[in-house]
């Protein structure tokens, strides 16, 4: 499912930002903003220390010896004699933050417009194609992200926000839908080993938005508009997911560990896996077993590593670090305005289920 249905999940988390609409005015909820500025732009600062303490910890246990924990710091001070202070930050994860801030400012623009899917998604692509083959996630995940506000009732009041979230949840477990979600899915895994479908046909269903490989179609395939039939069965194909995970049955464990995405998210890399530490462990001792035993294993780790980071004791450790309100309540000073965020809750209780993913 990849980055496409998380920014799907947090546009579904994003319409209680808005407080009220009337005809001459757009109030923005001041809690929800400086939450937003906490926890997806100051702790780019206030994780740096932590991430290289955890760092040097895990060196010092892999090595057992002292001096792995020292050596990161080292590195860390030769780093910052040849390059910016942030360019010694460890981003794999945190240019999602970035994305995201950008979209949740953009929050009253969207709800501007008459057509907020259909508009956005094609200026997406047509600033895709300007780019060539650099790309910008910003771009190719803003579709996803307006297509979760809207789902939310993104631009209505809080008791209409709140009905539509209502009618969504009622949507994800219908039995009709469930059998469709079913049926969408078996196609899409036929089409995957099908191995002779036409190239215009591979982009569109078997080649979803990636954002390290999303770059325009040519000409000669379609262009925008394979981009954007593209968009379109990839979100369709995360809805389906959706309806899946919210068919499976309810995990208390896990569904705590979805309410702590923020936590999963950025600390996880950490535990050796997106550097790719773990799977080249497993790899070397499961090659005798084959790729699949691999991918089990790889699959089993991911989801202790998921019930590990997005525990509490994980967040009462790092939530000085991970989400700094104390930095955020020393450069916003006054208390955010506490109105209109029972949305907040019924699309946390919402993505609390979605912690599945």
């Amino acid at each position: 499912m990849g980055m496409a249905g998380f920014t799907l999940i947090s546009g579904v988390m994003t319409p209680s930002s808005i407080v009220g609409l009337n005809s001459q005015l757009i109030s923005i909820n001041r809690r929800s903003l400086r939450n937003s500025l906490r926890d997806l732009v100051l702790n780019n600062a206030t994780l740096l220390p932590l991430y290289w303490i955890l760092v040097g910890i895990l060196g010092t246990i892999s090595a057992t010896s002292l001096s792995a924990f020292a050596k990161h710091w080292v590195n860390l001070y030769h780093k910052s004699n040849e390059v910016p202070f942030m360019g010694v930050v460890p981003s794999h994860s945190q240019w999602y933050l970035g994305c995201l801030f950008v979209w949740r400012i953009l929050v009253p623009v969207i709800v501007e417009l008459r057509l907020p899917l259909l508009t956005l998604s094609v200026v997406a692509v047509i600033c895709r194609m300007n780019m060539g083959q650099s790309g910008n996630p910003s771009l190719s995940l803003l579709p996803f992200f307006v297509l979760g506000f809207v789902l939310a009732g993104g631009g209505l009041n809080a008791e209409a926000r709140g009905a539509r979230l209502k009618d969504f949840q009622s949507w994800l477990i219908d039995g009709r839908v469930r059998v469709a979600a079913a049926a969408l899915l078996v196609c899409y895994l036929v089409m995957m080993l099908s191995g002779e479908l036409p190239e215009i046909l591979v982009r569109i269903f078997c080649t979803c938005v990636d954002v390290n490989q999303d770059v325009p179609t040519p000409w000669h395939l379609g262009g925008p508009f394979t981009d954007l039939l593209r968009m379109a069965f990839t979100a369709l194909l995360n809805l389906a997911i959706f309806v899946i995970i919210f068919a499976a049955p309810s995990s208390p464990m896990i569904t705590a560990a979805g309410t702590r995405t923020l936590y999963v998210y950025l600390l996880h890399e950490s535990m050796g896996f997106i550097d790719g530490t773990f799977p080249s462990a497993c790899s070397k001792l499961l090659q005798h077993f084959g790729v699949y035993a691999n991918l089990v294993a790889e699959g089993l780790y991911g989801v202790c590593v998921v019930l590990l980071v997005g525990s509490r004791f994980i967040e009462a450790l790092t939530h000085h670090f991970v989400s700094p309100q104390w930095l955020a309540d020393l450069l916003c000073p006054g208390e955010g305005d506490p109105k209109c965020i029972e949305s907040q809750h019924a699309a946390s209780d919402l993505l609390g289920k979605a912690g599945h993913l």
